[in-house]
């Protein structure tokens, strides 16, 4: 699906308020700067959780969230909602139709089955029920190195066309993290 030819650019990023989440946001800022996307920054409330966690203290933490660690990206929209987190960001993403979702993860989200597919978890369901881009990052990866790498790989991507697809976004992924790979970050 390709996004409305009128419409800004989105990005989404997906937080659940952990350390690894979070320590994503100024990649995700970078990306969505050097691509001049909206960033959307949405948290996804476990109904089992609705006690402990209400709209607004959440609405609250995203805001303050992209207040300290935003500082690229001009348009950022804070949402929250409650429901499944797999299907409900994937919902998000359908519905935004954004270059590229980002998340921070947990190892244990990356777990692959024999012949190297992803186990059916979160990232595979929002990725099977998205048909959009999703970066996934682990706690291992130094994310202000890669934020320096997307940028300059994104700025070269951005003079060779305003308007980028999800098809070129992936190649100047893939171009980073081969330069990434290539320094022994």
């Amino acid at each position: 699906e390709e996004a409305d030819a009128s419409a800004s650019p989105q990005l989404l990023f997906a937080t659940a308020f952990a350390a690894q989440s979070n320590r994503t946001l100024p990649y995700a800022d970078a990306l969505a700067h050097a691509f001049g996307a909206e960033m959307n920054l949405l948290h996804v409330i476990n109904p089992s959780n609705s006690k402990t966690e209400t709209d607004r203290s959440c609405l609250e933490k995203l805001e303050k969230m992209a207040k300290e660690q935003v500082h690229l990206t001009r348009t950022v929209h804070c949402m929250v909602q409650a429901g499944n987190l797999g299907d409900t960001i994937a919902s998000v993403a359908r519905e935004l139709k954004p270059i590229v979702t980002v998340m921070g993860v947990r190892e244990e989200y990356l777990l692959h089955q024999t012949g190297g597919r992803l186990h059916q978890g979160l990232v595979y369901k929002i990725v099977t029920q998205s048909s959009f881009p999703v970066l996934t990052l682990n706690t291992g990866v130094d994310v202000f190195a890669l934020r320096a790498t997307a940028q300059t790989a994104v700025a070269y991507e951005a003079v060779l066309s305003r308007r980028l697809h999800s098809a070129r976004l992936s190649a100047a992924l893939r171009s980073s993290f081969a330069v990434i790979q290539g320094h022994g970050v």
